[in-house]
């Protein structure tokens, strides 16, 4: 099974994330989600929804157990999370949608949350990251 790092940020755009994490629990994919605080609060705004139904939304709750795909979220403040580490291996990352903030910060290597060193761990390991 591949794994996919998807981190979802404060741009608008919220709908992609979603759409995109539901095409790869669709599929053979172990997906790690990794949202922002801005991005907790872009999902309840666009999504006309509160934030104690996101995990719900992202992980597809509602969906059969025949689902190849999983899905995984983890704290945005949780710097000891696997995908912190280049030694928990991946096949890429896509930041979804990425903000300006997050695009700075990865662009210098400016690591303030679990989102932002999933991407630098990206780039250190030369796996795809699409932003």
């Amino acid at each position: 099974m591949k794994k996919i790092v998807v981190g979802i940020t404060g741009a608008s755009g919220a709908l992609y994330a979603v759409k995109l994490i539901s095409v790869l629990r669709k599929n053979p994919v172990e997906s790690h989600v990794v949202i922002s605080e801005m991005g907790v609060q872009v999902l309840e705004h666009e999504l006309r929804i509160n934030r104690k139904e996101i995990p719900l939304i992202l992980t597809g709750s509602q969906e059969s157990d025949e689902t190849p795909g999983k899905t995984i979220i983890h704290d945005v403040r949780d710097m000891f999370a696997p995908v912190a580490s280049g030694s928990f291996q991946t096949n890429g990352m896509v930041i979804i949608p990425c903000s300006m903030k997050t695009l700075s910060a990865v662009a210098n290597g400016y690591t303030t949350n679990l989102l932002e060193r999933a991407a630098d761990v990206a780039l250190k390991e030369k796996l795809p990251l699409i932003l």
